[in-house]
């Protein structure tokens, strides 16, 4: 992160942004976990729209450290818990 300019660490906040995530919001995410911004956005992006899919948009903001996992564990731990709960 150190190893980015000031007009990179914008660009990638006006994406969360721009994705629907508030400014205040995105704050807090990015100061929580700066390292967030050095994955490609269309990666965590992937991984709010997942969120959002099942309902727990509040992830994002509350838990942020979620979003630096892969996809392939966000799905597999959902159909996991998804289906232990529907037995």
């Amino acid at each position: 992160l150190f190893c980015h300019n000031t007009s990179y660490i914008k660009e990638k906040i006006n994406k969360f942004i721009e994705f629907g995530v508030s400014k205040e919001d995105t704050l807090k995410i990015t100061s929580q976990l700066p390292s967030l911004l050095c994955l490609t956005f269309d990666n965590t992006k992937e991984k709010m729209l997942f969120l959002r899919k099942i309902g727990l948009e509040n992830v994002i903001t509350n838990e942020p450290k979620r979003l630096m996992q892969s996809v392939e564990l966000m799905y597999a731990r959902y159909n996991y818990l998804t289906k232990i709960r529907n037995n």
